[in-house]
């Protein structure tokens, strides 16, 4: 057997409000027949319930990768598993590669082909554990608060040689994780209703026009925010998992992401 590694990453209870995984787990009972609407009057949104995490059953494998060669030769897998709660267990099993004199491990939310700088500039989560191969358990404790159901923004696992100076000194090798989790955030929609009082950042635009950043300007809030691109707070929180969650109000000058593709890519 290898080297297995179990990462506890802490999920917070807040976030996206269409993180909907229950058609996945079970089928669902029929929605309760709505009252008659008023004439002219439009018909009633049916209420949702939303599970988290926790509604998956214990060690359930939600992301799985192979570890290759970054600037070593390294080899072995990945996966992450529920806990049965609101958390997360990271496995790295039959891990391989040349004995370096210290190693440590990190999940960074840019892709693999990132360079060193940025994945040293990107930990979405690091900890000081020694990472060998052979046959290993190391627990590491809590090193980290999401604040978001959803941990799909971490794309890739780095085992690093680590010096004196820097844990995070050299990627031995790295493993781009693939997410299983159905959508956790249906139907969010990111639309600019344009520039008003309270809410008067600048806009970057995707390739195909939508919203892709928002930097925030002077007395913006994030509620005046949410409403300009016709959101909730939860789903800021949910599309810049980094950032930190609700009860931290808009800073003049922070960037925040509203493209799906890139959650977690800015601070």
């Amino acid at each position: 057997m290898g080297t297995a590694v179990l990462l506890v990453l802490g999920v917070a209870l807040t976030g996206c409000t269409g993180n909907d995984i229950s058609a996945k787990l079970a089928p669902s009972s029929p929605p309760p027949s709505a009252s008659p609407s008023a004439p002219g009057s439009p018909a009633p949104t049916p209420e949702v319930i939303l599970p988290s995490l926790s509604d998956l059953p214990a060690d359930t494998v939600i992301a799985s990768g192979s570890f290759v060669q970054r600037d070593a030769r390294v080899s072995g897998l990945v996966e992450v598993r529920t806990t049965g709660f609101t958390g997360t267990t990271l496995h790295l099993s039959n891990i391989d590669f040349d004995p370096v004199a210290e190693t440590t491990l990190s999940i960074s939310p840019l892709d693999s082909d990132a360079s060193t700088y940025s994945l040293q500039s990107a930990l979405g989560y690091s900890g000081y554990v020694t990472v060998s191969p052979g046959d290993l358990v190391v627990p590491l404790p809590n090193i980290g608060d999401q604040y978001t159901s959803d941990p799909s923004w971490l794309r890739t696992v780095i085992i690093w040689q680590s010096s004196s100076l820097n844990p995070w000194d050299r990627p031995l090798g790295v493993a781009t994780l693939e997410w299983t989790l159905p959508d956790m955030c249906p139907g969010l929609i990111v639309k600019d209703a344009g520039p008003r009082s309270g809410v008067n950042g600048d806009v970057t635009l995707a390739s195909d026009g939508s919203p892709s950043t928002y930097q925030v300007a002077p007395n913006d809030s994030l509620s005046s925010i949410a409403a300009r691109f016709g959101v909730n707070i939860a789903d800021l929180v949910w599309l810049s998992p980094r950032r930190g969650g609700e009860d931290k109000e808009a800073q003049a000058e922070e960037t925040l992401n509203l493209s799906r593709d890139e959650r977690g890519k800015q601070r």
